[in-house]
């Protein structure tokens, strides 16, 4: 039977959005980072998160502050982000000038 959408059902549960931005802050819970436009956006860390690099899983500290990172997160039960894993995406060098 198709299930009516009266009442609070959580719309977004398990939905992962993926946010962009410079490295500002990382402790052992929680992660800041400045998006493009220059907000600022905190996530909770937990033990089942993931920090990538090039060469696959690497440990927070290996990730420095201001890099570039690529944040995969989905919504805690108290609706704040819970990051699921942390990339730190390759810096990009400028092209030489001719």
């Amino acid at each position: 039977m198709p299930s009516s959408s009266t009442g609070n059902a959580p719309a977004l549960k398990g939905l992962v959005v993926t946010f962009h931005g410079a490295l500002k802050k990382l402790t052992k819970k929680e992660i800041l980072i400045q998006s493009d436009d220059n907000q600022l956006l905190t996530f909770r860390c937990s033990k089942k998160t993931k920090f990538l690099g090039a060469e696959g899983e690497v440990k927070p500290t290996d990730i420095d502050l201001e890099s570039p990172v690529t944040i995969s997160a989905s919504e805690d039960v108290d609706l704040k982000l819970m990051a699921i894993s942390v990339k730190a995406d390759p810096v990009k060098k400028k092209p030489l000038e001719r």
